[in-house]
């Protein structure tokens, strides 16, 4: 449903702009303006008294052209929502999206000219993504973190990883969700920006550190054996005796450190890098495993893959849920695979959600798998429940796909 009340189309080509006023006319929008070239629109929105909801914009036009316009949208603090059309090729489309996404202007899609009702159907009849202007009213403060804090109300959720050719249920991924008495429950999403924004992910990594590898032993003693992995927040890796403080833990409670797979994400090496390289090389030295989580969103070197010693590497999501229609996201995922396999490293797709997923990533010659194709992540309770029932592995999402692997 569209909830517009003003819109912007921007275009040099009349017939564009037009076509645009006509639709979103047509579709409830109270108002909408029109401007030929990029300095007339920017200046538009920076001088006109009322919001503007929405923005539709052409990449080529003379003047400022379409990614000028983006750089205005974002120095004006543009907040609603925006919508690229253009008749240019797939890759510079492809680039007008990520400059847009970086740039954190709220993209909810890019269309391909001629313009038609059912490209615009398709990317403005659809739930709209969150914006500043679109708060929900579980974002949570400072306040309520600290409550969470003092409250242990940190929980760890458990999504399964699952072996390709076997269907083994291998291991978990902790994943940080929590329970408040007045936000209610509340997913990473929330949680982890601001606890970044108000120093507080030290506390929050410490307690999913804890009660993760407790709930690990618990499972020991229940006969569930699987292995474990744990995200370490980009700062906590500065911290030189984080080494030790996971040692002393796994040998209190008795766990071997190979079961424990700490995930060390692209965005880790921006800064500090020596130290990093200090304590993931020291994780490896005490027995744990390590992997480089979200490969390929990141903006580190392949050089980063031969110095630290990671023991696996995850397949981004982005690149599964792309790869059976995006030639780039595919390219992407066939090297990464590759390059895993020539160091010898475990490959694990993450995001997986549907059959025809597995069976791509599963061709690939992936490892391990993990998504929604098999389980969303579940608290311990659920987990255990879960196993049990379907003793200790997974039906294959895909029968042919099964067969084929296990020949």
């Amino acid at each position: 449903m569209m909830t517009y009340r003003s819109a912007l189309i921007v275009d040099s080509d009349p017939f564009v702009r037009i076509t645009a006023e006509l639709y979103l006319l047509s579709s409830s929008v109270r108002r909408v303006y029109k401007a030929a070239e990029g300095k007339q629109a920017l200046e538009f929105i920076q001088c006109k008294g009322e919001v503007i909801d929405l923005v539709i914009t052409g990449l080529n036009m003379c003047g400022m052209d379409g990614l000028q316009i983006l750089r205005g949208l974002r120095d004006a603090g543009f907040a609603g929502h925006l919508v690229i059309a253009s008749g240019q090729n797939g890759s510079i489309l492809q680039a007008a999206s990520a400059i847009a996404s970086e740039s954190k202007l709220h993209l909810r899609g890019v269309i391909s000219k001629p313009l038609s009702k059912d490209k615009l159907d398709a990317v403005l009849l659809v739930d709209p993504p969150q914006t500043a202007a679109t708060k929900q009213p579980d974002e949570i403060d400072a306040v309520v973190l600290h409550r969470l804090i003092e409250n242990f109300g940190i929980i760890p959720y458990f999504q399964p990883k699952v072996d390709v050719r076997s269907l083994k249920i291998v291991g978990v991924e902790a994943l940080m969700r929590a329970k408040d008495s007045e936000a209610g429950f509340l997913g990473a999403h929330q949680i982890i920006p601001v606890a970044r924004e108000h120093d507080l992910m030290r506390e929050l990594t410490r307690e999913m550190i804890a009660k993760s590898l407790t709930q690990l032993k618990l499972w020991d003693r229940e006969g569930i054996d699987i292995n474990l992995a744990i995200n370490i927040d980009p700062k906590e890796l500065h911290e030189l005796n984080l080494p030790d403080k996971l040692s002393d833990i796994v040998e209190d409670l008795r766990l071997a450190a190979s079961r424990i797979t700490i995930e060390v994400t692209e965005e880790s090496f921006a800064s500090g890098f020596l130290d990093i390289m200090e304590v993931v090389t020291r994780l490896r030295m005490k027995g744990f495993c390590t992997a480089c989580d979200d490969f390929g969103t990141g903006r580190s070197n392949l050089d980063t893959l031969e110095i630290l010693p990671f023991t696996e590497l995850k397949i981004d999501q982005s690149f599964v849920s792309k790869a059976l229609a995006d030639a780039f996201a595919d390219a992407g995922a066939r090297a990464a695979v590759r390059l895993a396999q020539s160091l010898n490293l475990k490959t694990v797709a993450e995001g997986v959600e549907t059959a025809s997923q597995f069976d791509y990533v599963a061709g690939l010659g992936v490892d391990v798998i993990q998504g929604y194709v098999f389980a969303k992540p579940m608290p311990a309770e659920e987990f255990a429940g879960w196993y049990r029932s379907n003793n200790g592995f997974v039906p294959a999402p895909h029968m042919k796909t099964h067969l084929d692997l296990a020949v």
